[in-house]
C-alpha cells in the first residue's frame, strides 16, 4: 500500500527531490540482477540492461548511472528496504504509473508528490494520504489530494 505526502515535508525535510544523486548515492550492484528491475529498464526507457551497463537504442552503451529518472525512481522503491526519504512522484511520467500500481500492490512505500500529472486514471491504486490520514480511492481522489495539498 502508498502512503502520499502531498506537498513537500517541511517537518523533517525527507522529500527526495533529485532522484539522480539519490539513486547514485544509494542503489547496490545487486538490484541490476533481478530480473523486475530488467523489465522495468527496458518498459520505461527501451533500453536492455547487461551487467552494469545499459544498451539505449539511442546512446549506445551508458552507465546504469544514466538511466531515466522514471526508471530510477521505480528502482529505488521496489528494492530499497529502508528509504531515506520520500521519493517525489513528479520524476515520474504516466509511463510508470502500471510499475507503481504494480510497487504499490507489493510493498508498503511512502513517498510524496509535489508535481500535477499522475493521477492513475487507468490503474486502480489506492492509498492513504499523509497530509490529513484520509483514504484515497481512485484518481479522482488522487487529483483533489493534489490540488487541496500540492
Amino acid at each position: 500500500m502508498v502512503k502520499v505526502l502531498f506537498g513537500k515535508d517541511f517537518g523533517e525535510d525527507k522529500t527526495i527531490l533529485d532522484i539522480d544523486t539519490y539513486f547514485n548515492n544509494v542503489y547496490e550492484n545487486d538490484w541490476m540482477t533481478d530480473p523486475e528491475v530488467k523489465k522495468i529498464i527496458r518498459d520505461i526507457d527501451g533500453s536492455e540492461l547487461e551487467g552494469l551497463n545499459v544498451i539505449s537504442p539511442v546512446l549506445g552503451s551508458i552507465s546504469i548511472r544514466d538511466i531515466s529518472g522514471g526508471a530510477k525512481a521505480l528502482i529505488c522503491l521496489l528494492k530499497e528496504v529502508e528509504p531515506q526519504g520520500y521519493i517525489d512522484l513528479v520524476v515520474l511520467g504516466e509511463n510508470c504509473e502500471k510499475w507503481l500500481a504494480y510497487i504499490f500492490e507489493r510493498k508498503d512505500v511512502q513517498v510524496c508528490m509535489t508535481g500535477y500529472h499522475l493521477f492513475f486514471r487507468d490503474h486502480q491504486v489506492s492509498g492513504v494520504c499523509l497530509n490529513d490520514n484520509s483514504d484515497i480511492r481512485n484518481s479522482e481522489d488522487w487529483r483533489n489530494k493534489l490540488f487541496e495539498f500540492g
